[in-house]
């Protein structure tokens, strides 16, 4: 049989519907969620997990000019200042630069492992 603790703390801040909060507290008497700071930490988090967030950080830097180049042709390309096969050339030019520069890295990388590979044998 288990008996509640009637000493047990809670943090000491009230939820938005004006009930306690049953969160453990930490020094402060507040809980992860009402310590200073915690909402920012949410919205970052959130904007962390956004695919437009992901793309910028994972995007080589290299490219990063053309995706913005690619994006105003788009953008030039529904207003009717620039042709559809200039931006098809522009698409196809960008495909095959994007290709060019995996595979690059790719080869890099395959020469680091194969370096490590061959420098642990020794």
């Amino acid at each position: 049989m288990t008996m509640l603790n009637p000493e047990k703390r809670y943090c000491s801040a009230l939820k938005n519907d004006g009930s306690q909060c049953h969160g453990w507290p930490d020094s402060t008497g507040l809980c992860p969620a009402h310590r200073p700071g915690a909402h920012e930490m949410h919205v970052y988090a959130g904007k962390c997990r956004s695919k437009q967030h992901q793309l910028e950080t994972r995007l080589n830097p290299r490219l990063r000019p053309v995706l913005d180049l690619l994006a105003n042709a788009i953008k030039e390309t529904h207003t009717g200042t620039l042709l559809p096969a200039r931006a098809q050339a522009m698409a196809s030019l960008a495909s095959a630069l994007i290709k060019v520069t995996e595979f690059a890295e790719l080869e890099a990388r395959l020469s680091i492992l194969e370096n490590r590979l061959h420098g642990g044998d020794k």
